[in-house]
C-alpha cells in the first residue's frame, strides 16, 4: 500500500523520484507548466518544459500518460489532455496504471521513492476519497508516496 503524506514532495530529504502531475499542451515548443505542481517543477528544473515539449512534438500524440526526463530524473505523469480542463478519471487511471508499470521495470527498483501529489485533484478537480484514492490503492505499493501541499 503507498504511503501519504502532508508538506511538499520537494522538501523532504531521501533518494526519490519526483512525479510531475501535468497535461499535454505544448505552446511554442514548451509543455504548458503554469500553474500547481507542474509550476513549481519548472521553477526547480530549469528548460523542464522545453525539453518535455519537445519530446511530446516528437512523439506526435496528445495522450503521453507517462514521459521520463532524464536531465533531472523526473516523471511527467498526465492527469490532463489540457491545462484549461478537469483531469478525466479514465486518463488519471491508464497514467497510475502505467507509472506501475514503469517502476516494476527499473532496475534500481526499491532504492528509490516515488514521490507525487494527488493525481488530478487540486487544479484538476478529482475528489482524493472518492475517485483518486481507490485508484491509487489498487496500483500503487509501499514504494510511492502521495502528498497533500498543505
Amino acid at each position: 500500500m503507498f504511503h501519504e503524506r502532508a508538506g511538499d514532495l520537494f522538501a523532504d530529504a531521501g533518494m526519490m523520484i519526483p512525479v510531475i502531475t501535468t497535461n499535454s499542451i505544448v505552446n511554442r515548443g514548451r509543455l504548458v507548466m503554469g500553474a500547481g505542481i507542474a509550476l513549481a517543477a519548472r521553477q526547480r528544473y530549469p528548460d523542464i518544459d522545453a525539453i518535455a515539449g519537445t519530446r511530446i512534438n516528437d512523439l506526435a500524440i496528445s495522450t503521453y500518460n507517462l514521459l521520463w526526463i532524464d536531465r533531472y530524473g523526473v516523471l511527467l505523469l498526465q492527469t490532463k489532455r489540457s491545462w484549461q480542463e478537469p483531469s478525466p478519471i479514465d486518463l488519471v487511471e491508464e497514467s497510475i496504471r502505467k507509472l506501475r508499470a514503469f517502476a516494476d521495470t527499473m532496475v534500481f527498483n526499491d532504492a528509490y521513492e516515488y514521490r507525487l501529489p494527488r493525481p488530478g485533484c487540486g487544479l484538476g478537480g478529482l475528489s482524493w476519497e472518492n475517485q483518486v484514492r481507490p485508484i491509487c490503492q489498487k496500483y500503487l505499493d509501499e514504494r510511492f508516496i502521495v502528498y497533500n501541499k498543505v
